[in-house]
């Protein structure tokens, strides 16, 4: 399923809810001028999957380009995972009380 998603905005018109999101080689994550996210654009659309979209035991999985990502946003996202890869941008995040 796709999706557009726009920086702060929630999520609507989905039918969940689901026990897994999944982004791969995700492109959402630029503004209108093309920057990538802040690690606060980040976590409001991580609260937003986690309250609005998921099951309560659901699971996020994104595969990131590296291009689209600060070093700011990828400290943030990848302290919330139970498992990382810094050098394919891969995240898995399961524990969503740290979200």
């Amino acid at each position: 399923m796709s999706h557009i998603i726009k920086p702060k905005e929630r999520m609507e018109g989905l039918d969940g809810p689901y026990d897994m999101v999944t982004a791969f080689l995700a492109a959402f994550n630029v503004d209108a001028e093309r920057q990538p996210w802040s690690a606060e654009h980040w976590e409001y659309f991580l609260k937003d999957v986690k309250y609005n979209v998921l099951t309560k035991c659901g699971v996020i999985f994104l595969l990131l380009d590296s291009k689209k990502l600060t070093e700011e946003s990828w400290s943030y996202i990848s302290s919330l995972a139970e498992w990382s890869d810094a050098v394919t941008k891969q995240v898995f995040i399961s524990k969503l009380d740290r979200i």
